[in-house]
């Protein structure tokens, strides 16, 4: 498995305008963190490309996939 490295960079001057869009995105990021956590014995031999396809099918409703494993994520966050 290929390793990515990520940097994180604060977003400094915006007078707290987006601190309810920072907090929506922290929860979501989490939730998939937690799934790729649960899955990771699913997801270790993939590469980093190809990992982020296979998450989306695991939290996304689709026409294709009508059922996915943790498909709360689209009822909390769209």
């Amino acid at each position: 498995m290929k390793i990515a490295k990520t940097l994180r960079h604060k977003i400094t001057n915006h007078s707290r305008i987006f601190d309810a869009t920072l907090e929506v995105y922290n929860l979501a990021l989490s939730f998939i963190i937690e799934v790729m956590e649960k899955e990771f014995g699913n997801l270790e031999d993939r590469t980093s490309k190809s990992i982020v396809p296979e998450v989306e099918k695991l939290i996304h409703t689709t026409k294709s996939n009508p059922l996915p494993k943790y498909r709360e994520f689209d009822q909390l966050f769209l």
